[in-house]
Parts: structure tokens; C-alpha cells; sequence
């Protein structure tokens, strides 16, 4: 008589469910895998979660999900994140507080196209341009912070 191994099983003392090498759990159409208040679900290292085609998964509660240090979410070439009208994405601790205000505040009232550019003209306008320049690296570190842009 040969042996039966079974790929999934309840332990003996009926306290934990295995899937063994080789078993999986299926949930048929209309089912649901349900986790109560206050319970986690870990992947372990070196495991992953695979999602098949037109699959999804819904985050309805506030908390969202934790990729602790080191871990990762990676989306396919064809693959999206779709923030919803008042979602948000963003960096714990660095998002910026504000976006710097880029108003050029040369002041050349009074002069014409025919006026001749004077050297402290020239010098204000490079200390102007100077400052658009760190304010726009201020908004670029933002954002390359929050993950919208990459790090150069």
C-alpha cells in the first residue's frame, strides 16, 4: 500500500495550516480570503506575491500597505499605479512642506527696448536667475524624493 502525503494539511493539534511544495490554495469564484482586525499578512524572505492578469489588490482601510526597509513593489513594463481624485503619493518625512515661490522680483520699471542694459542690470538679473535656479533644484529634490522623478 503506497503512503498519501497531503501538499495541504492542518498540523497535528489543528493550530496551523501547511501548504506543502508543490500545494496551493485556491479561492473559486465569489470567495473570499478574509484577515480580522489586528492580524498581519507576512511574505516571507525571499517569497513573493504574484498577481495573475486583471487581478488587483484593494486597500479600503487607511493604514495602506508597509514595504519595510529593504523591500520593494515593482511594476511591469505595462503595469500602473492609479491614484484615485484625492489620493496621494508620498515619502514619509520627505515630502516637501511647500513648493518654493518662483516669482522674479527684478524690478526694471521705467526702462524700454531701447535703454541700455547697465552691468548692475546684468548683475541682477544673473543673482535672479541664480535664485529661479535653486528653486527649481528645490522642487526637483522634492519630487525625486516622493519617487515622481528619478534620482539624477
Amino acid at each position: 500500500m503506497s503512503e498519501y502525503n497531503a501538499k495541504v494539511y492542518r498540523k497535528q493539534g489543528g493550530e496551523e495550516l501547511v501548504v506543502a511544495d508543490g500545494g496551493k490554495i485556491t479561492v473559486e469564484a465569489g470567495g473570499e480570503l478574509v484577515m480580522n482586525d489586528g492580524y498581519n499578512f507576512v511574505i516571507g524572505d525571499e517569497s513573493e506575491l504574484t498577481l495573475a492578469s486583471g487581478a488587483s489588490i484593494a486597500i479600503t482601510s487607511p493604514s495602506g500597505i508597509n514595504v519595510n526597509s529593504g523591500g520593494s513593489i515593482e511594476i511591469g513594463a505595462t503595469g500602473a499605479i492609479n491614484v484615485a481624485d484625492g489620493g496621494k503619493v508620498k515619502g514619509a518625512g520627505t515630502q516637501a512642506a511647500n513648493i518654493p515661490d518662483l516669482a522674479i522680483t527684478t524690478n526694471y520699471t521705467g526702462k524700454t527696448g531701447t535703454d541700455s542694459v547697465t552691468f548692475a542690470d546684468a548683475a541682477s538679473i544673473v543673482t535672479d536667475l541664480g535664485n529661479i535656479e535653486t528653486k527649481l533644484n528645490a522642487i526637483i529634490t522634492a519630487l525625486e524624493n516622493v519617487g515622481i522623478l528619478a534620482k539624477s
